[in-house]
């Protein structure tokens, strides 16, 4: 970024100070956004002309631009109430009423000072700090002062509090660098579900994900580096973690306030495979062109760098193995941009837009119509950001179908874990050494394949993501309640919470311990197993070595003679006299386990795929909220009422709030609540969907946690989330001190899971788990999910379900209901016997009504433990009317065809669902 282009984005940037809405009332903002410009770049403002019109259209494009009578103004500072951007709902922030407007004053002067000494002294460096201020301030003001976090939510107009000034301010930027003529470039490259998808192991399912997201940025990163990160407009940069890590590392700006830290866990991918930047119409092209540049160069580095480090001292094959990944890494991704100059005649983009857009672009122009007829409105080329985004639409999905292709001559083996491109080598003999590289006696790989089986454990990871990677594998995963029970008798606690036969457990997992340690392979643990050893006080350190053993260990039969003989456990590293140590043990584990009361390790575990609902039609303002609703309470002119009621028309805004809402969803919910409160991991979690791998009891109350907090929604009264504390209403998510603006009330999700054995094929796993998803969106018509069953000894089950009605979820929902169930069973309150007579009997009583709730109540007290205590009745009561409550839902959802109930409507899922409470109740298939 050149000096002056720095020097002007400032300017736009603080073109209107942060606290301007609590201040507007009393005082003109003018005169002190100009004194903090020259507080920053030791001279007043000499971009007023580009800068004011820049504002001007991002008014537009931002916001309805109401006329301004005295009687709309709002006294923000005294009614601070501000609009949910996606829905409408009004969310008062009553901590401002008690400040006045010098103290804002005094905040912003005083924080912009402290950035601006870290960043130098004031005028030393316009491109650094412009990057103080984008990156720095929002952060800064947030961790000082007794409005803290509220900061963010500050509103740029009073009359439409919908959006906040932070978002205003970067799209004036962003403008400020684009004119005279503006363009808009999206940009889009592939392919997505075939890489993640090509995954034998976990360790390749996190490659494949954080890839592509590593990708993207390197498409972005030139523009970026030449327009300022406030130039893409989606998906929002504003605390991603490889921008932030750019920053940091290769910029060397490490004193930025608000810089995301290296997380624990794995890393996890964030950015979407797409983004839309507003550029200079004259080096649009140019930027376009260097963006795919910028993503083939980043994609031959990776594969290149996997297979050098594949062919080790050899350089002769690095060289032939690093060139054919490199042509195959070519022809694998496909890059898709269109540059749209911004249209500056309204007629013509008339045309154009109704052309293209359809009925969407009809209801567009005929609203803005209406709004200037009845002079509430003051359009300009801003205002028609709609058409404008229409248009670069229609083109982007041209070019995608035009397709390019090339002759390909390959004689060798395919790889064996794609199946596409041809294996860099032909026979076993030729392979990598298995313990150096991780390929497994047998395997043939790509190029790409390869590098991603090496990429966890590279230079790559620990420079990209922050450090090298080792993945739980699905045996981990699995084991994760086996894990936890015994980390609860490493701390002396039983698993009812009173003192446990402490001693014996302590010293048959030292001797596991020691005796695996001999085989030089850890695997890596959960974050939240990881967690949860280092506070075993004393034994944290034998806690932290045993949650760290590859769970395969923990089968007998990993360690069969006859299979140590046969190489079975090469990877693991153990000859035939370490696993006979290493089974003498396990056997002492065995006994100390069973005396202490903890089940065997498990073998189950779940895939969760999770999207949101109709995203294209979010993005396209389609489903936003009315006028009247985004509108502050004293705002609102009644003589129009019937033009209020009209939907909001789509604005820039609109689309970064949406990017928003997501990457704050992805980046600060997602990771938390699946790591920490319910102890899976996340694979990637970036846009409007997230893949996450959980141990088999955490399945159903994680999904439950997730679709409220996706929407801000209040939590159950049972969420573990909630517990952890977590709160959730009106479209926002609060844990502490932070508070997240999510994609509200009106927003709905769908989510897939399969649940399958260890070790069940992780590319099958993974398919399921997306069938399951498409079948909650086509066959239940979304706001939905829906669980298979894979079991190893055969026979695949699956249930769906609807959270509600339209966008609400019900209370109990369907998997409250189910997580009943499964709590009276696995709690040894009655037979698993219940479950197998209840969907019997279920096929005769489904058309009798409250029959079902009935028998289902008596199936509970004749299937019950003597044992049982009587208090638990009103629990088996609420479980059989839960039951009953389910199946009344079930009957009522409409069916489609991706289901093929060849019964009564909702039978074979009720029946489904009766199947899967009762296998996560029993552990899945474990048990001795």
């Amino acid at each position: 970024m050149d000096r002056e282009l720095a020097e002007k984005k400032i300017e736009a940037l603080l073109h209107d100070p942060p606290g301007k809405a609590p201040t507007l009332w009393y005082r003109s903002h003018e005169a002190f956004s100009a004194g903090l410009i020259e507080l920053v770049l030791g001279r007043p403002p000499r971009h007023e002309e580009v800068v004011r019109k820049a504002d001007r259209l991002a008014s537009a494009v931002d916001r309805v631009v109401l006329r301004d009578p005295v009687s709309y103004r709002v006294d923000f500072l005294r009614e601070p109430v501000i609009a949910h951007t996606l829905s409408g709902t009004p969310y008062r922030l009553a901590s401002l009423t008690n400040e006045r407007p010098e103290h804002f004053e005094a905040e912003q002067r005083g924080v912009l000072e402290r950035l601006v000494h870290d960043a130098g002294g004031k005028g030393s460096e316009p491109e650094r700090f412009y990057w103080y201020v984008w990156r720095g301030l929002e952060p800064a003001l947030r961790a000082r002062g007794e409005v803290g976090k509220l900061w963010s939510y500050l509103p740029a107009d009073t009359r439409v509090p919908d959006h906040g000034i932070w978002d205003h301010m970067r799209v004036t930027a962003a403008f400020a660098g684009a004119l005279p003529e503006p363009a808009l470039v999206l940009f889009s490259f592939g392919p997505v579900q075939p890489l993640i998808e090509a995954a034998r192991r976990t360790g390749d399912l996190w490659a494949g994900s954080f890839l592509l997201s590593w990708l993207a940025w390197s498409a972005m990163r030139d523009l970026v580096t030449e327009l300022g990160a406030d130039a893409v407009l989606f998906p929002d940069l504003f605390a991603q973690p490889l921008v932030d890590g750019w920053l940091r590392e290769q910029r060397g700006w490490n004193g930025i306030p608000g810089l995301a830290e290296r997380r624990g866990g794995s890393p996890v991918a964030s950015l979407p495979n797409r983004f839309l930047a507003l550029v200079p119409s004259a080096s649009a092209e140019r930027l376009a062109r260097a963006s795919e540049a910028g993503l083939r160069a980043a994609a031959a580095e990776f594969v290149r760098g996997g297979a050098g480090g594949l062919a080790g001292s050899d350089q002769a094959r690095a060289d032939e193995w690093g060139e054919r990944a490199v042509q195959q890494a070519a022809r694998t991704f496909a890059c898709h941009w269109f540059v749209q100059p911004w249209v500056t005649d309204p007629a013509d983009l008339r045309r154009l837009s109704l052309n293209s857009g359809g009925t969407s672009m009809a209801l567009f122009w005929e609203t803005m119509d209406a709004l200037a007829q009845a002079q509430l409105y003051r359009p300009n080329l801003g205002s028609h950001f709609a058409a404008q985004s229409a248009l670069v639409e229609v083109g982007h999905a041209a070019t995608k179908a035009t397709r390019r292709f090339s002759q390909i001559d390959e004689r060798g083996s395919r790889c064996t874990v794609c199946g596409v491109q041809e294996a860099l080598w032909t026979r076993d003999a030729e392979r990598p050494a298995a313990r150096a590289s991780g390929v497994r006696r047998g395997e043939r790989l790509c190029g790409l394949c390869a590098a991603r089986r090496l990429a966890p454990k590279s230079a790559w990871a620990e420079r990209e993501a922050g450090r090298t990677v080792i993945f739980p594998s699905t045996h981990n995963l699995a084991a994760g309640r086996f894990f936890r029970e015994v980390l609860d008798c490493l701390r002396g606690e039983g698993r009812d919470g009173g003192k446990a036969p402490e001693q014996s457990i302590v010293d048959a997992v030292r001797l596991v311990v020691d005796a695996a340690g001999e085989g030089d392979r850890q695997a890596y643990a959960t974050p939240a197993l990881m967690r949860a050893a280092r506070q075993c006080g004393r034994h944290a350190d034998l806690a932290e070595a045993f949650v760290k053993l590859p769970a395969e260990l923990l089968d007998p039969a990993t360690l069969d003679p006859q299979q140590v003989r046969d190489g079975a456990p090469e990877e693991l590293g153990f000859n035939p006299a370490a696993a006979a140590r290493l089974r003498q043990a396990l056997t002492a584990l065995r006994e100390a386990r069973r005396a202490a009361g903890i089940q065997a390790p498990r073998k189950y575990y779940g895939v969760l795929v999770m999207d949101g609902d109709r995203m294209g039609q979010w993005l396209a303002g389609e489903r936003a909220p009315e006028i009247r609703e985004v509108l502050h309470p004293g705002a609102r002119p009644l003589e129009a009422a019937v033009l209020l009621s009209r939907r909001r028309p789509l604005s820039m805004a609109h689309q970064i709030a949406v990017s928003r809402a997501l990457n704050q969803f992805s980046l600060d919910i997602v990771g938390p609540v699946i790591e920490q409160v319910h102890g899976g991991v996340v694979v990637y979690a970036g846009g409007d969907d997230a893949l996450a791998m959980l141990p088999l009891d955490s399945v159903l109350p994680c999904l439950r946690d997730l679709r409220r907090l996706y929407s801000g929604l209040p939590l159950a009264g049972d969420s573990l989330a909630r517990g952890d504390g977590w709160e959730s209403e009106r479209g926002h998510v609060r844990r502490g001190d932070r508070l997240w603006r999510v994609m509200g009330e009106r927003a709905t999700s769908s989510t897939g899971v399969a649940i399958a054995h260890e070790k069940w094929p992780l590319r099958h796993a993974l398919q399921t788990a997306r069938e399951m998803e498409r079948l909650a969106k086509d066959g239940l018509g979304r706001n939905a999910v829906a669980i298979a069953v894979l079991r190893r000894s055969g026979g695949h089950e699956r249930f769906a379900a609807r959270w509600g009605e339209e966008d609400m979820v019900r209370d109990p929902d369907p998997l409250a209901v189910l997580e009943e169930v499964a709590t009276v069973i696995g709690r040894g309150l009655v037979s698993r016997r219940f479950a197998y007579a209840l969907r019997e009997e279920a096929r005769v009583l489904w058309s009798l009504g409250e029959a079902l709730a009935e028998r289902a109540f008596w199936l509970l007290q004749r299937h019950r433990r003597r044992d049982a205590d009587g208090l638990e009745d009103g629990r088996m009561k609420k479980a059989a009317l839960g039951l009953q409550d389910l199946a009344t839902w079930l009957t009522a959802t409409p069916q489609r065809a991706p289901f093929e109930e060849a019964g009564p409507p909702g039978l074979d899922r009720f029946v489904a669902g009766v199947g899967l409470a009762e296998f996560i109740a029993r552990g899945g298939e474990a048990g001795e």
